[in-house]
């Protein structure tokens, strides 16, 4: 834990810490320090993700980020998860589960669907848990709803233009 707390000040971005992205808050002790590839592909989402998405939704808490396989485990992430980077030595991408601070997140949603010189390829949003989910997976951009575990009902551009979460 010494380490990662050191990071709290390596940035990888203006905005965004090493820390910010391998954080757990509910598992602190199995956080470990990525290997310097990971490290490489978390500053090149920071730079190219997270940073051009501040500028459109102000600050952004990460609720997660980069999970080593022990983590992953832990918070009953899935075997291939993205949140890993790295899988069985394949880079599988990056992934972040973010909160815009001062923007519901459905407008975040919005946002996100209309800034397509950003490298998403993932994005679901979780309405009843209250964060979205990004992703820079293989494949064509795809947009989800998660309305309760398991489920993903996909998103049309028409339907991203008119969602809302009900108060």
């Amino acid at each position: 834990m010494g380490k990662i707390m050191e990071w709290q000040n390596m940035r990888l971005s203006p905005h965004f810490s090493m820390f910010e992205l391998c954080r757990s808050d509910e598992h602190p002790h199995l956080v470990q320090p990525p290997n310097t590839v990971i490290q490489y592909w978390l500053t090149w989402w920071a730079r190219n993700v997270l940073e051009p998405l501040r500028d459109r939704c102000g600050p952004i808490r990460i609720n997660s980020g980069y999970r080593n396989p022990e983590l992953n485990r832990a918070v009953g992430g899935e075997k291939r998860s993205i949140h890993q980077v790295s899988v069985s030595g394949e880079i599988v991408g990056v992934a972040t589960d973010i909160v815009p601070l001062k923007m519901p997140i459905d407008t975040a949603l919005r946002v996100i669907s209309e800034m397509p010189e950003l490298p998403i390829r993932g994005c679901i949003i979780y309405p009843k848990r209250g964060f979205i989910h990004i992703d820079s997976r293989a494949g064509p951009r795809s947009f989800f709803e998660s309305p309760t575990k398991g489920v993903y009902l996909p998103l049309s551009r028409d339907a991203i233009k008119k969602y809302r979460i009900a108060a």
